[in-house]
């Protein structure tokens, strides 16, 4: 379990990790020897409030990366993080460190899946510049909804 933790932070991936921190926080509840009276937090102790929110907020803010509002073009320099798939069409691939050359502006995007040409000698680690359209994650399915 530790080697799972210790890969997915190295990778950046800390949101895989919100449902084992869940889940332990679920244990944790169950083995306490009584069960917290609920005129704790009624009574003000604004202290344990706020300290419990701070830590519910680090739980579920940690590795969240910064979404984009509306499509980006520009021209960007970055690394290649990770080949997620190959295949006769495309290349799938993870990149991070987009830095923003010729005009282009600033994004606030950590790390971005793009695809390649199959014929591109691409590896982890290297450094690529490209035009490239970054697009926001589309919004969940709505029921009854037209989706775009």
């Amino acid at each position: 379990m530790t080697a799972v933790i210790a890969a997915e932070v190295a990778a950046r991936r800390l949101f895989v990790l919100v449902p084992f921190a869940m889940i332990a926080s679920l244990i944790g509840y169950a083995l306490l020897p009584s069960k917290p009276q609920a005129w704790v937090l009624a009574r003000g102790d604004r202290d344990r409030v706020a300290d419990a929110v701070a830590a519910l907020g680090k739980l579920t803010l940690i590795g969240l990366p910064s979404m984009l509002g509306h499509p980006v073009y520009g021209t960007f320099e970055e690394r290649v993080d990770e080949i997620v798939s190959a295949t006769d069409s495309n290349r799938r691939i993870i990149v991070s460190g987009l830095q923003p050359i010729e005009g282009s502006r600033r994004v606030p995007v950590v790390r971005a899946h793009l695809v390649v040409l199959p014929q591109s000698p691409l590896a982890p680690g290297d450094m690529i510049r490209a035009k490239v359209r970054l697009a926001p994650v589309p919004r969940l399915i709505l029921p009854g909804g037209f989706d775009g």
